[in-house]
């Protein structure tokens, strides 16, 4: 992009943000490294600082890459600190961080070929040094996909897919710095069961969505805990539908804690955005809506609940031939949403988005990863929200 067409670009996205009720800012490109940079997580900590954890393939051969920066993302960015040294591939990478500012990072290193395991490493000083890496599985099978949810302080629940029975199901394993805390598995079906996403909501109660094989496709299914994971509901089927129905993610309104979930819903090549609440005293999904609906690809959503009924969605759309991202929002509990906001411009794909509602004020963090000539780079991107 020509210095001659930047300063108009920037001028029409603050525009068009503006009309969303908040000014998404210039991204940030992270990575600057010779080789795939893929699938970043985010998470913030009590002084507002953005942790960003993501895997480069060094060498033809995928490692944990990380780094921070304070202020929400407009302060200082760290080096590029490496966590994992390995012979064979660490992937799939998750952050969080627990009460009292202690960072957690897991992820999947393959331990002998077609077998991955987790590992985990932590940092007591805001991501300046890490610890030893902890091994937290010894499976059969392949542990793939890790979601971390801190439950207090220097405890763990992580949930992930592994094929030990012969097909994908749920598992998820406790542990803390006094060790491991055992593993249940949490999904039983003939087909596979896979896409898990977990969270903790403002009652202290840890929800578990994801996707199960139900007779010829796949639909959302539920489980909540009401003691950190020991015991867990029955499940209860989220969706009904005559596709598939994939990749959920959700998050809860501050004042109301009500579950925002969002998911795509369709076959590959015209899938489609989709929403529904879920009330926390009754416990029933509702208020769903299509929110795309052009027939071409749109997928992957995540969603942040930033106050009392107001949410955002951001998505991968495939419009013309290469994916972008997009934004839409509802200020009354997803009852309306805006026309989509396209985020990104680019001749590559820009994929792997994730976001955080965080920071005095609020505002939310966006990062992704996006194709440039010859390469996969990692970018942030902010938007202050109005008070």
């Amino acid at each position: 992009m020509t210095k001659t067409v930047f300063p108009v670009f920037c001028m029409v996205l603050l525009v068009c943000s503006v009309c969303l009720g908040q000014t998404w800012h210039n991204p940030q490109r992270l990575t600057y490294t010779p080789d795939l940079s893929r699938l970043p997580k985010i998470a913030t900590d009590s002084n507002n600082t953005v942790h960003v954890v993501w895997m480069d393939d060094f060498k033809d051969n995928y490692e944990i890459y990380y780094k921070n920066c304070t202020a929400g993302g407009t302060g200082t960015w760290s080096a590029l600190t490496r966590l994992s040294w390995t012979a064979n591939s660490s992937e799939y990478p998750t952050i969080a961080v627990d009460a009292n500012d202690i960072v957690h990072i897991v992820w999947c290193e393959e331990v002998s070929y077609g077998n991955r395991d987790l590992f985990h490493k932590s940092s007591f000083d805001g991501g300046q040094t890490w610890g030893a890496p902890n091994r937290l599985n010894w499976s059969a099978g392949d542990s793939v996909y890790p979601v971390l949810v801190p439950v207090g302080i220097n405890n763990l629940r992580v949930f992930y897919i592994d094929d030990t029975p012969g097909n994908w199901e749920i598992y998820c394993l406790q542990w803390s710095f006094e060790g491991w805390g055992g593993t249940q598995r949490l999904s039983w079906t003939s087909g596979d069961s896979r896409h898990p996403y977990a969270a903790i909501d403002y009652s202290s109660d840890i929800h578990l969505v994801w996707s199960d094989m139900t007779g010829s496709d796949y639909e959302l299914c539920h489980k909540k805990s009401t003691d950190y994971g020991i015991s867990w509901s029955v499940r209860t089927r989220v969706t009904y539908s005559e596709e598939h129905s994939e990749n959920p993610f959700f998050d809860f309104d501050p004042v109301h804690n009500i579950m925002r979930l969002a998911w795509n819903e369709g076959s590959c090549g015209s899938r489609k955005v989709c929403f529904k609440n879920r009330h926390p005293s009754t416990g029933e999904f509702y208020g769903f809506q299509r929110l795309t609906f052009r027939s071409v690809e749109n997928h992957n959503p995540v969603i942040a609940a930033s106050s009392a009924n107001c949410i955002h969605i951001v998505y991968e759309g495939d419009p013309s031939g290469n994916y972008e991202l997009y934004h839409k929002k509802s200020d009354d509990g997803g009852v309306t949403w805006t026309a989509p906001f396209r985020l990104t411009w680019n001749s590559g794909e820009t994929r792997s988005a994730q976001m955080i509602v965080s920071g005095i004020p609020m505002g939310l963090r966006l990062v992704y990863n996006d194709s440039i000539p010859g390469n996969v780079e990692i970018y942030f991107r902010w938007a202050e929200i109005p008070e």
